[in-house]
């Protein structure tokens, strides 16, 4: 069959050449990278407030005074536009750098929350929706490129492996955070808030992380 060829920096090159340039780093060594870590962070990050405010979204949204009717469309919406912001970033990614994508996806994600901490309205939900769906749909698909981009394809399952427990933790650990600040302050604001924070946080890390050296 004919050889696959990549394109790269306005040239093109063979399949084997490409994968002769492709980074391959071992498990420990990638551990020594501060990079790494830094882009474990912006991830685990980002699982904590995704997990937290998706159980939290619809009690949310009725406190805010919207209908249960109005709650369940502005959720839905929510939910469908995520899933075409992981095929709309799988696109993006091909053609510009990570962790610019990287970054826009978690500062856009923090602008919808901002969006959703001021609703008051089924038209305000419905634009957190789809700035929160667009942007932080695509955070699985921007984890899984980003370990093979920057560490090679080789060890790939086997360093996102050994980090993924972080993410699940934090995962878990995002919705009993946001119950709690639920029941100390009567209302979700206060978490919310902290959400929002985090996700720029996420998103300056994962643009200054970049890649490993």
């Amino acid at each position: 069959s004919e050889e696959a060829s990549a394109r790269v920096g306005g040239g093109t090159l063979s399949a084997a050449q490409a994968s002769a340039l492709e980074p391959n780093w071992t498990l420990r060594e990638a551990l020594r990278s501060r990079s790494l870590w830094s882009l474990t962070i912006a991830s685990a990050l980002s699982f904590f407030l995704g997990a937290g405010l998706h159980l939290h979204l619809y009690p949310y949204l009725t406190d805010a005074g919207l209908t249960v009717s109005e709650a369940v469309l502005a959720a839905s919406v929510y939910f469908a536009v995520a899933g075409a912001g992981a095929v709309v970033w799988g696109v993006i990614l091909d053609r510009f750098p990570l962790r610019y994508c990287m970054a826009i996806g978690f500062l856009a994600s923090g602008a919808g929350i901002v969006v959703l901490i001021f609703t008051n309205s089924l038209l305000m939900a419905l634009v957190f929706g789809v700035l929160f769906g667009i942007s932080f749909g695509g955070a699985h698909t921007i984890t899984q490129v980003m370990w093979a981009t920057y560490y090679g394809r080789a060890n790939v399952g086997t360093i996102s492996g050994a980090l993924l427990p972080i993410q699940l933790v934090t995962n878990a650990i995002g919705p009993l955070f946001g119950g709690w600040m639920y029941d100390t302050n009567g209302n979700y604001v206060a978490a919310f808030t902290i959400y929002a924070v985090l996700a720029f946080v996420a998103g300056v890390v994962a643009l200054v992380a970049g890649a490993p050296q």
